[in-house]
């Protein structure tokens, strides 16, 4: 929750039983429950894709951190241009960093993994970790904002 009382949540949308693709869901919901703003990546073209976000935090100034896992599949997990790690390693699954602006806007995004036979979930409070990591590189500016 933020200062105003606003909710962030986030999941995965889909169906993998028809082959649609598992994408990550993304809401800001007001005190009230109703929804600010909706948004979905990764399952977004033809291509199957599993992408699950698992935690979500907010910081002083709205921004929005997530945190989840993509399985490299199908269609590519859309990362920015100079992210830390712009494409899918090879291994089982890759985690994935987001950074939304207030209104939900994509600032950066980059996965974290490593080729052959490894997968990485990071783990809820890790969205809450990287903004404070974030934050600080991107006050040293070795992050693109």
């Amino acid at each position: 929750m933020d200062s105003a009382g606003n909710a962030y949540v986030t999941g995965q949308f889909g169906d993998g039983e028809l082959m649609s693709g598992l994408g990550v869901a993304v809401a800001k919901l007001s005190p009230a429950g109703v929804p600010l703003y909706e948004y979905v990546f990764g399952a977004n073209s033809p291509g199957f894709s599993t992408d699950e976000g698992t935690g979500i935090a907010v910081d002083d100034s709205g921004n929005v951190y997530v945190v989840g896992i993509t399985g490299g599949l199908g269609t590519p997990f859309p990362t920015t241009r100079g992210a830390i790690q712009e494409l899918f390693a090879g291994g089982l699954s890759d985690a994935f960093v987001v950074k939304m602006d207030p209104h939900g806007n994509f600032i950066y995004s980059t996965l974290l993994g490593a080729p052959a036979r490894t997968s990485f979930t990071p783990p809820s409070s890790a969205a809450t970790d990287w903004m404070r990591v974030m934050r600080s590189r991107l006050m040293r500016k070795e992050m693109p904002t």
